[in-house]
């Protein structure tokens, strides 16, 4: 029997990664090209819903978040038990547990 599909809601920093990434491409390629990297992070999010457990462990950064590429961005992710959670969009070059540990200071 095959798994129900699981929910996926966007943190309010995710939504915000996404903003910022349209934006840049925006401003740095055209809207076309900005749009097609957002339709690609939408698909690769989009599997999790089905697979969730499809990315890799990423207790690097904290415990229950895992990972999955969608070039040149990396989304983060938690699993639950109805749902998936993205945590952020990030690019896949940037200091990834550093991104998280700002966002824990007070």
């Amino acid at each position: 029997m095959a798994a129900a599909r699981k929910e996926l809601i966007w943190t309010s920093k995710s939504r915000r990664d996404l903003i910022d990434i349209w934006k840049y491409f925006a401003e740095t390629a055209s809207s076309e090209i900005a749009d097609k990297v957002l339709r690609g992070i939408g698909l690769a999010a989009g599997r999790l819903a089905d697979h969730p457990f499809l990315g890799r462990p990423r207790a690097d950064i904290a415990d229950g978040l895992r990972s999955i590429l969608a070039p040149p961005h990396l989304i983060i992710y938690r699993v639950g038990e109805s749902h998936v959670e993205i945590a952020r969009v990030l690019h896949e070059r940037r200091d990834i547990p550093a991104a998280f540990s700002e966002h824990r200071k007070p």
